[in-house]
C-alpha cells in the first residue's frame, strides 16, 4: 500500500465514524417527526402548536442533514495545540456531545481559509480530502508550518488549490468550499454593514463568493436573515442548479 492510500485509509475511518453519527441524527429526526404526527389528536391549542413546531422543525433538521450528505468532510487542521480538526459542511456531534466535525461557516472553521504560510496562526498542516459521495478518494494536503511539523507528518500532493485547478472542466459548475482562498473568505465573512458588493476580474470566484456569502449569513444571523428569505437571480439554468 502506497502512503497517500494509506492516508486515505485512516481518513477514511474517521469519516465512516461522522457518517455514523451523521445517521443517528437523521434517524432521531425522523423519529422526531412520526412523534409529532401521532399527536394529531390533540384537543387543546397549545398542543397543536407544540406538535406543529415539532414537526417542522425536525422536518428541517432532516431536510439539513439530507442536503449534506455527499461530500460531507471535506477538510482537516493539524495545530500546534493538538487534536486535529475536522471541517464539513455542516456540524456532527456525538450523542455525548462531542465535537467530530466542524460546520465550515463556524468561527472554528474560519483557520481552515484564513491561514496561510506566511501566517499560519497555529495550523500546521491543511488538509483537503476529495470525496465521491461518502467516500474519500484523495488527500491535497498544504503545509504551513515547515518548523512546527514533526518528521513523522506526512505531506501529499501539490496543495489543494492547484490541484482543484488542473482538474478537467465540465458543464456543471462544482461546490469549492473546500478551496475558498483567504480573499473571498474575508469578503464572504465580513461585517454586515448594509449592501455588500463582490468585485473582482473574470474567474476569480465572485459568483461562488456571493453564494457562499449568503449561506454564511443564514448561518451566522439565521434570525435576522432567514425571515425574509434569500432571493438569488442568475444568469443560466447551469448557475440555478449550483
Amino acid at each position: 500500500m502506497d502512503l497517500e492510500a494509506r492516508e486515505i485509509e485512516l481518513e477514511q475511518a474517521y469519516v465512516d465514524t461522522v457518517y455514523e453519527n451523521l445517521d443517528a441524527a437523521s434517524k432521531s429526526a425522523q423519529s422526531l417527526v412520526a412523534e409529532g404526527l401521532a399527536m394529531g389528536h390533540i384537543g387543546h391549542e397549545g398542543g397543536l402548536v407544540e406538535r406543529d413546531a415539532m414537526i417542522y422543525q425536525a422536518t428541517r433538521r432532516m431536510s439539513a442533514l439530507d442536503a449534506a450528505h455527499d461530500g460531507l468532510v471535506f477538510g482537516r487542521l493539524d495545530l500546534r495545540s493538538g487534536e486535529p480538526r475536522y471541517i464539513g459542511r455542516i456540524g456532527v456531534r456525538t450523542p455525548e456531545r462531542d465535537i467530530l466535525l466542524i460546520d465550515w461557516r463556524a468561527p472554528a472553521a474560519a483557520l481552515f481559509y484564513q491561514a496561510t504560510a506566511q501566517d499560519p496562526a497555529g495550523v500546521i498542516r491543511r488538509r483537503v480530502l476529495r470525496n465521491h459521495l461518502d467516500k474519500i478518494i484523495g488527500v491535497e494536503d498544504d503545509l504551513l508550518d515547515a518548523e512546527a511539523a514533526d518528521e513523522s507528518l506526512v505531506i501529499i500532493g501539490e496543495g489543494a488549490l492547484m490541484a482543484s485547478l488542473s482538474r478537467a472542466r465540465d458543464a456543471r459548475m462544482h461546490s469549492v468550499v473546500a478551496t475558498i482562498q483567504k480573499e473571498q473568505d474575508d469578503a464572504i465573512r465580513a461585517p454586515v454593514r448594509g449592501a455588500a458588493i463582490i468585485t473582482g476580474g473574470p474567474g476569480t470566484g465572485k459568483t461562488v463568493v456571493a453564494l457562499h456569502r449568503a449561506a454564511f449569513l443564514l448561518y451566522s444571523d439565521r434570525r435576522r436573515f432567514e425571515q425574509g428569505g434569500v432571493f438569488v437571480v442568475g444568469p443560466s439554468g447551469v448557475f440555478m442548479d449550483y
